[in-house]
């Protein structure tokens, strides 16, 4: 499987630096992008925040149940995590983006 994306605030990446996974980023499950979705999801979610952190994720490592699924019906598919976090081990990049 090719590698995933998530987005998160400056904040949220500087808050788990000392921790083994990420903190909680999302509620009920976490949004993950393919990388043709990365520039969509940035647009749309992250327009107007001058900072943010993607990652780049090897799926592999992340425990729980990832599932493809339409966020609306007849819509573009994401990966969702369910049951599970983004351990460290499976971030496999960091990049801090500014507008």
């Amino acid at each position: 499987m090719e590698h995933l994306y998530k987005v998160v605030s400056v904040e949220q990446w500087e808050a788990s630096k000392d921790s083994v996974v990420l903190g909680q980023v999302d509620s009920e499950f976490i949004h993950l992008s393919k990388g043709d979705q990365l520039e969509r999801i940035t647009t749309k979610f992250w327009r107007g925040v001058e900072r943010y952190v993607v990652l780049t994720i090897d799926p592999d490592k992340l425990p729980g149940k990832l599932v493809l699924e339409a966020n609306r019906e007849g819509g573009d598919k994401y990966y969702h995590l369910y049951n599970g976090a983004i351990p460290k081990e499976a971030v496999l990049h960091v990049e801090s983006r500014e507008i």
